[in-house]
């Protein structure tokens, strides 16, 4: 167990299709990627915390924070592709890729994770999951969902699904959250994966780990708070920020240094 070395990668750019420039929006005072790696600092047992960019505006500003940066291609199509490359450098057993747009994550959830691949090394792709208990986020399109089985390994995923799966009881329906686990092997393996038309199509990175026939282990967490995907998430953002007690408890953490950086 003492020879797990986990790392964690934040993949983040500026060209998102939905919300151009996200990254660096401010939310209270703070740029969003800086909400999402001083969380993941709060956390326990990681060896490093990388920020993976291609982006000279982000480094600048996680390096004035004290953040650790590294620079990567302009070329990569999915996020999952980016963290590989930065991997490949870097001496670990273990890979948590957490999405540079999951302001709300909360660290006790990301412990889990690091916890039950410590507790469970064989696994090559895991993912964080909440069970979905409102049918309205069905058909939300920024919120991704998959169909679990009986061993909580994750079977479907998708941007849509039918109300009808709440009525299956051999088979859950939950949030897939932007906190991916690779093995260093598996997320080599996933790089060498062909991408498929659904994946390109939906831009769901985990649909390309169960298309290609591999074991997606979902790993059950504590909170299935929203990412910011665009302007309307934002405001949504804000409001959980000033009236969630979790939420606010963590915002006080993480913005307690002074010297926060204004770019």
């Amino acid at each position: 167990m003492n020879d797990h070395k986990i790392i964690a990668v934040i993949p983040t750019r500026m060209n998102s299709s939905r919300m151009p420039g996200k990254p660096l929006t401010l939310i209270n005072g703070l740029p969003m990627i800086e909400h999402v790696r001083r969380r993941t600092n709060l956390c326990k047992g990681f060896a490093k915390i990388i920020v993976a960019t291609c982006d000279k505006e982000i480094r600048d500003v996680v390096k004035k924070n004290g953040g650790e940066v590294m620079m990567t291609s302009k070329k990569h199509k999915m996020a999952s592709d980016r963290v590989h490359e930065v991997a490949q450098k870097i001496n670990c057993s273990h890979i948590i890729n957490i999405q540079g747009d999951e302001v709300l994550i909360v660290p006790d959830d990301i412990n889990l994770m690091i916890s039950f691949i410590k507790n469970n090394p064989k696994f090559d792709f895991l993912n964080g999951v909440k069970k979905l208990i409102d049918k309205k986020e069905l058909k939300d399109r920024n919120i991704v969902k998959c169909v679990t089985g009986i061993h909580d390994q994750i079977i479907f995923c998708s941007r849509y699904l039918d109300k009808s799966l709440f009525n299956y009881k051999l088979e859950k329906c939950n949030k897939i959250l932007g906190i991916l686990g690779f093995s260093k092997k598996g997320l080599s393996k996933f790089s060498q994966m062909k991408r498929s038309t659904f994946e390109k199509n939906n831009s769901i990175d985990q649909s390309r780990i169960i298309e290609n026939g591999s074991w997606l282990q979902g790993v059950k967490f504590n909170n299935g708070y929203i990412g910011i995907n665009d302007q309307n998430e934002k405001k949504k953002v804000l409001k959980i920020l000033k009236n969630d007690k979790k939420q606010i408890n963590i915002l006080e953490k993480i913005i307690k240094d002074a010297n926060i950086f204004r770019y």
